[in-house]
């Protein structure tokens, strides 16, 4: 891991992989994300993968398996992919972003999971157009109180959150970039000091599962 002053992605961290070509061991469990049309365009395998990769971030990383969404990441640069993410009301708090990078340096492993035998990071999943993507998905589903607004703050009395940007580089040096949402069908991406943030900043873990082909 590098230094959280550099601009580096957490996906620099760990490996690349492709879900798509492996042979993954069975996992029940996609029935939370039976209604997502990304679900529908999964192959076999990828259903299987994603199975797995679904099964790993509930069990290791304790999320409830019901806030885990397949959503369609589609851009120029990665093409079209189907990412499983985090889409809870809130996020995960898990420290600051260079506490996170700090803790990463002492122990690579930590806050990974294990994906049919590969180790996989789920913060290096959480880019711009993933989490556009999990709150166009929210909306779709007519969501009332979309992740990380201030509707949502103002209705559960929780603080109001943000989404730490952990798949992408840094916004500039020292800053990172956060995601919100608001109720103007609109999401906002902003670069904010990587010591602040309180518990107000999150995480949303987020991997992918299989690659789209055109």
């Amino acid at each position: 891991m590098t230094s959280p002053d550099q601009h580096e992605a957490f996906s620099a961290a760990m490996p690349a992989h492709q879900p798509e070509l492996l042979g993954a061991t069975a996992f029940s469990g996609l029935e939370a994300v039976a209604d997502s049309p990304a679900e529908a365009l999964l192959t076999p395998a990828q259903r299987v993968y994603a199975e797995a990769a679904v099964a790993s971030m509930s069990e290791t990383l304790g999320l409830n398996h019901e806030d885990i969404r397949l959503v369609i990441d589609d851009t120029p640069e990665t093409g079209r992919r189907i990412v499983a993410i985090d889409a809870s009301p809130n996020g995960q708090h898990i420290g600051l972003y260079r506490q996170i990078v700090e803790q990463r340096q002492v122990d690579p492993d930590w806050y990974t999971i294990q994906v049919d035998g590969q180790r996989v990071d789920p913060l290096a999943g959480c880019t711009r157009s993933t989490y556009a993507a999990m709150i166009t998905d929210a909306r779709a589903r007519g969501e009332q109180f979309l992740p990380d607004s201030l509707a949502l703050n103002q209705h559960n009395g929780h603080v109001w959150t943000a989404t730490m940007m952990t798949g992408e580089p840094l916004e500039s040096p020292g800053h990172i970039w956060i995601g919100s949402s608001s109720s103007y069908n609109k999401v906002n991406f902003v670069g904010q000091d990587i010591t602040r943030g309180g518990k107000s900043f999150r995480v949303r873990p987020a991997v992918v599962v299989g690659r789209v082909e055109s």
